[in-house]
């Protein structure tokens, strides 16, 4: 949790407490080798004026639905929908810390997988904008952070909002504060 709060909007603000009625959701962190280095892959949503995180960089994944057994049969279907990528249960290596993300009422869990060769995506065009693999290397240099102010579509401010530099674009938010963990325990390792 610790590690999620340094990448907050809102620096020693984790979340308020979750409530009764959140929707649960969960995220593929998918590991992958290209070449020498392990990446991992981040869509950019598509434009949707209905979603609150329309046009945001995220990992695949969404609301868990009746059909889904658990949580990681969540992600891997959510994957499957958005990028074209199976998953098999021996590639899932365990959960992160949830996250509430209150301005959706989502409670995201983080699920781990790796498969040991490169995949070929093929992004759901309704749901899906583009594709952003990134090398961990990349997401490790510390030079690839920043803090900047935001105005989002609502027309709110945030300031000194900590982000990822991914080429043109930037991961913050709930997505920056998971990876951050993420990144977090490939350190440790």
């Amino acid at each position: 949790m610790q590690a999620q709060g340094r990448m907050a909007p809102h620096p020693g603000r984790i979340s308020p407490a979750i409530p009764k009625h959140a929707r649960q959701a969960a995220i593929l962190i998918l590991l992958y080798p290209k070449g020498d280095l392990i990446q991992t892959v981040f869509i950019n949503r598509a434009n949707h004026h209905s979603d609150v995180h329309s046009g945001q960089i995220s990992f695949p994944g969404g609301q868990l639905e009746r059909t889904d057994t658990n949580l990681e049969a969540c992600a891997v279907r959510e994957t499957q929908e958005e990028i074209g990528v199976g998953i098999s249960g021996q590639s899932l290596i365990g959960r992160l810390s949830p996250l509430y993300i209150p301005v959706s009422n989502f409670l995201v869990t983080p699920i781990v997988a790796s498969i040991p060769y490169t995949p070929v995506f093929l992004p759901d065009q309704t749901e899906v904008q583009g594709i952003l693999p990134v090398p961990l290397e990349h997401l490790l240099d510390t030079q690839n952070l920043g803090v900047m102010d935001m105005e989002l579509s609502s027309g709110r401010k945030v300031i000194d909002v900590p982000y990822f530099q991914v080429q043109e674009r930037i991961i913050w938010g709930a997505t920056a504060m998971i990876l951050s963990e993420c990144l977090h325990l490939v350190r440790e390792l």
